[in-house]
């Protein structure tokens, strides 16, 4: 029979403590042992000793070996990324500074610093000698049971705790991000992180390992700006946040997870809380509690706490809050984990449905919340409460990470549906207050949801009278230019000295043959990025998810809940019409689109073997400008002589269109009137096709980006407001 996780927790495993790491140590790491530590010579190691990991029996171990397995789904899409820093950890540091053209060398000044203080890592890892996860997971029935797997990665092969990956990563990224500018710094702080949780992905390394490499690489830096003088005044390592018995100081938004509130005051009135010290704290002063535990009762969010309460728990106490041991007083789940998007839908959902007398504790949604639900019910039912009474929901389910199928047209390859929680007709997005993003996406999910914009947008009255509008300036504009002065008349302007404004632009539009490329992305760039329309159809795909999933599919959200993991649902937002939603979500949202030539290649090298009848260019294909241009040209004598220049200079079909104009006020008239001829041909099919582009529907502006060889280059996302929008 298979054991449960309920009765795993509360197996008597004590036998398991004595079990450390037994796996030899390698000739390399033994000479590791004896490297040169350079400005670390003198670090503090011995203060470093007494900071044991969860016993192997302990709740705390059982809870993050239950994590580790949880993480095996997602081995697969990141098998590149641990095998990368596994054996080659500053690779990513260098494929970003080489991206964004940074400082090299600060890359090499780290890596020896990383390489000195990697001596002491192990040194704390032959201290504490803790089995690494798959180990200790042999030895509990549980495990064995339900077969948990790591991801077999070259050096994990000395002992668990510390995470040497986590502690030089955050070493790394503490280093360089002193030193970047500051627009990358949070970019660098991340890759530092993702190292040291890409091991417990593979589920080589606990949670806990890689926490205290995190406070380890704090005190390595801090040592080190110490010794070079970087730091004005000596490190105080009482007041770095390091574990302590397993656990860390807590802080005030702390007070307001699980039940931590209620047992603080509780806690404190009967004088049993702990310090990291072990120690018990007794009230010192009385007034000073009342007066803290009435501040504390009377918010819900630590962002509502009055600022006074920080020094009446110093009084109270007469230690401040940072001494009180978080998890020798409950004030942590026994992994010092807390729940994630995910993890909230399923909390959720088994609330609503306990709420609502129906099976709540069974299925997929309480596979993913039961290990928080100890930890997490009181607020979780605080939630299902507030969805029952605010959304009038009478059960709910977790659509979760499923895969669902996406339109065609779609570039972006994330499957994931915008909808996370399901009653009926009611398909919710869950957002959490301050931390969710409307959108966080790759380079084509960005792409196909612009894209997706601007389809609406084109059906748009307003959006669709914008566009032909720009069709028709430009097709004028080009009209004036094919009709204008000769080009003599043109010349002998430039060589006077006080020009006219007119004058000025008629030498300029000669000069420029780039004028109207130039001129043509500048227009389609502002219609992007100028146009408040634009970026509320932008926000709607981004939250809904319509064209992506399609009308109709349980992957198109309806609904954005906004919520607070105190228990409280901050924020309703009926996805009803772009017109209003889009509106909202808009708020604080921008984004840039550059766009770039499709082509490739100069015009001269794709011209059409094929020669398609009347009908079919009246119907199923338009082509393009530079098509136009080339089989135009080849018509006429002058244009095949445009051709070859074009295909010596490199020209593109604005350029060639020029050279076309140029030659059009050429004083010989057989050259001019070839040309001419050349340039009629050209604008009555222009017009012609300008005509087509208009009645294309949904598909306007892909037609005029088609027609000019146009591709979106890159797109810029800056996110704010109730819904950040982040690329």
């Amino acid at each position: 029979m298979m054991q449960t996780f309920y009765e795993h927790l509360q197996e008597d495993n004590s036998s398991l403590d004595s079990i450390g790491h037994d796996m030899p140590m390698s000739s390399k790491r033994k000479k590791q042992l004896e490297a040169d530590k350079g400005v670390f010579e003198d670090f503090a190691t011995n203060t470093w000793l007494d900071y044991n990991p969860p016993t192997n029996s302990s709740l705390v171990t059982k809870q993050e070996l239950k994590i580790l397995q949880s993480y095996e789904v997602y081995r697969n899409d990141a098998k590149e990324y641990m095998e990368l820093v596994d054996t080659k950890l500053m690779k990513p540091f260098r494929r970003y500074f080489k991206k964004h053209d940074l400082d090299m060398k600060l890359l090499d000044e780290v890596e020896v610093l990383k390489d000195n203080l990697a001596p002491i890592v192990l040194q704390l890892k032959v201290h504490y000698n803790r089995p690494r996860p798959s180990k200790l997971a042999k030895s509990l029935t549980f495990f064995r049971q339900a077969n948990f797997n790591v991801y077999p990665l070259k050096t994990a092969e000395t002992p668990a705790y510390p995470s040497g990956h986590a502690t030089e990563g955050r070493f790394v990224s503490l280093y360089l991000a002193d030193r970047v500018p500051f627009e990358h710094k949070g970019n660098i702080k991340k890759i530092g992180d993702d190292i040291g949780n890409s091991r417990q992905i593979a589920g080589v390394h606990y949670p806990t390992d890689t926490e205290f490499g995190h406070h380890l690489a704090a005190a390595f830096y801090s040592h080190y700006k110490n010794k070079t003088g970087q730091m004005k005044e000596k490190v105080n390592f009482e007041d770095l946040e390091i574990l302590q018995e397993g656990g860390m100081k807590p802080t005030g938004e702390d007070l307001f997870k699980r039940n931590n509130k209620d047992d603080f005051i509780k806690k404190g009135s009967k004088g049993e809380l702990v310090d990291v010290d072990g120690n018990t704290l007794k009230i010192k002063n009385n007034d000073a509690f009342l007066r803290l535990k009435k501040i504390i009762s009377g918010v819900d969010d630590n962002s509502d706490l009055d600022p006074s309460w920080k020094t009446l728990h110093k009084d109270a106490f007469g230690v401040i809050h940072s001494k009180v041991d978080k998890i020798a007083n409950g004030f942590s789940t026994v992994t010092g984990s807390n729940p994630k998007g995910e993890d909230w839908e399923s909390i959720i959902a088994v609330a609503v449905n306990k709420l609502q007398g129906k099976k709540w504790n069974q299925g997929d949604e309480w596979d993913r919340a039961e290990k928080f639900w100890g930890d997490w019910e009181k607020q979780g039912m605080k939630l299902g409460q507030e969805f029952i009474d605010k959304l009038k929901v009478k059960e709910l389910r977790q659509l979760g990470a499923s895969t669902l199928p996406i339109s065609k047209e779609w570039k972006g390859t994330n499957k994931t549906p915008k909808t996370d929680l399901i009653y009926q007709k009611k398909k919710i997005s869950l957002k959490k207050a301050g931390g969710s993003q409307l959108l966080s996406a790759g380079k084509f999910e960005a792409i196909s949801t612009v894209e997706a914009a601007m389809r609406m947008y084109s059906i748009d009255p307003k959006g669709k009278r914008k566009v032909e509008s720009l069709i028709d300036n430009l097709e004028e504009k080009m009209i004036k230019l094919s009709t204008k002065d000769t080009v003599g008349k043109i010349e002998k302007l430039a060589k006077k000295s006080n020009l006219s404004p007119a004058d000025k632009k008629k030498v300029a539009e000669l000069d420029q043959g780039q004028l109207y490329a130039k001129e043509l992305t500048t227009e389609m760039e502002n219609l992007f990025n100028s146009e408040e329309l634009m970026k509320e159809y932008f926000c709607w795909e981004a939250a809904t998810g319509e064209n992506k999933f399609g009308k109709g599919s349980q992957g198109v959200a309806n609904q954005v809940v906004t919520f607070k993991e105190t228990g409280k649902i901050t924020d309703i937002l009926d996805l009803d019409t772009p017109s209003k939603a889009g509106k909202t979500l808009a708020k604080g949202n921008n984004f840039y689109v550059s766009f770039k030539s499709s082509s490739g290649s100069p015009p001269y090298l794709s011209l059409r073997s094929k020669k398609l009848s009347t009908k079919q260019l009246q119907s199923s294909y338009q082509p393009t400008f530079a098509e136009i241009i080339k089989e135009e040209c080849a018509k006429e004598r002058i244009g095949m002589q445009v051709l070859h220049e074009s295909k010596v200079e490199q020209l593109d079909e604005f350029q060639m269109f020029n050279k076309l104009v140029s030659k059009a006020k050429n004083v010989a008239s057989s050259i001019k009137n070839q040309a001419k001829r050349i340039l009629d041909g050209i604008m009555k099919r222009m017009k012609a096709a300008f005509n087509w582009i208009k009645k294309q529907g949904r598909r306007l502006i892909d037609a005029v980006l088609n027609f000019f060889g146009l591709d979106i280059k890159s797109i810029k996302l800056t996110g704010g407001g109730k819904y950040p929008i982040k690329v």
